[in-house]
């Protein structure tokens, strides 16, 4: 059963000679933990400015593709303050702290279609004050009920912060 060692105050398991111990990070004086503002972010399609959902959801303004065309490049940027500099502590307690960006993670979904890949990576460090992603997609060999298809990007930055976004494409 495991308790605190009465003398040091460390987690023990009595009669086992095992002592387990956790460390906790907790938020010190002003450092932050922000979210990526993937929303706020901008997006291309082919090239060409890619606007934000907006409702009513029809063609007008949004780029249109055939059915079956592939290749089609989605382009998105994230700025500097999408990636936080941390202390990290090192695994070994006697080696020193490190200071680096955090890495970005993200994810793509869409409703129809297919992407190339789910994920991609801004390394920790990528000293860019804006960085880009690159995600290719091909259209679905037929137009879907509707003509629309849906994007979803996920940004996490791996410590709890998550940014999202939407967008849409008309496929004819």
């Amino acid at each position: 059963v495991p308790g605190l060692d009465p003398q040091t105050g460390m987690p023990a398991c009595p009669g086992a000679g095992t002592t387990a111990t956790i460390d906790i990070h907790l938020q010190r004086t002003s450092d932050a933990n922000h979210n990526p503002a993937l929303a706020a972010r901008p997006f291309w399609f082919d090239g060409a400015p890619w606007p934000a959902d907006v409702a009513p959801l029809d063609c007008a303004g949004l780029p249109t593709v055939a059915a079956g065309s592939k290749d089609h490049v989605i382009r998105l940027a994230t700025l500097a303050e999408d990636r936080e500099t941390i202390v990290a502590p090192a695994a070994d307690p006697t080696e020193p702290v490190s200071t680096q960006r955090e890495m970005l993670q993200i994810s793509s979904f869409d409703t129809d279609g297919e992407l190339d890949r789910t994920y991609a990576f801004v390394a920790a460090d990528d000293g860019s004050p804006e960085s880009y992603v690159e995600i290719k997609w091909n259209a679905p060999e037929a137009a879907p009920a509707g003509g629309r298809v849906r994007f979803f990007f996920v940004a996490r930055d791996l410590r709890g912060g998550v940014g999202v976004a939407a967008r849409t494409v008309c496929v004819q």
